[in-house]
């Protein structure tokens, strides 16, 4: 079993919008969760919330983001830009993506 049909099988929907086009796929998606010791803090949050500003996504190998400026994924009511995405390849063929995303500006 390869990431793409864990994917298909596990993976949360999502709206995939990437050169003009619009595809519903399956992808996992959490928040990026930093050790924030060596960091200067600009602000705090309340105990057990995490800073939820970047995220860390996977997605199926079938769907390349090869243009991270003018994509972008729907999930739910949230919407995310691309910061960057990179394919991963398993024996040289296309497995997985695996990107990072921050939350979209409401007005785009």
């Amino acid at each position: 079993m390869n990431y793409g049909d864990i994917l298909n099988r596990y993976g949360e929907e999502a709206l995939l919008c990437t050169g003009g086009e619009t595809k519903t796929i399956k992808v996992f998606i959490n928040p990026i969760i930093t050790n924030r010791s060596d960091k200067t803090w600009s602000g705090t949050l309340p105990v057990g919330e995490v800073d939820k500003s970047r995220w860390y996504c996977f997605g199926p190998p079938d769907c390349p983001v090869d243009d991270c400026e003018n994509s972008y994924l729907l999930k739910g009511d949230d919407s995310f830009d691309f910061v960057r995405a990179e394919m991963y390849t398993v024996e040289g063929a296309p497995d997985h993506w695996e990107a990072v995303l921050r939350v979209r500006n409401r007005n785009d």
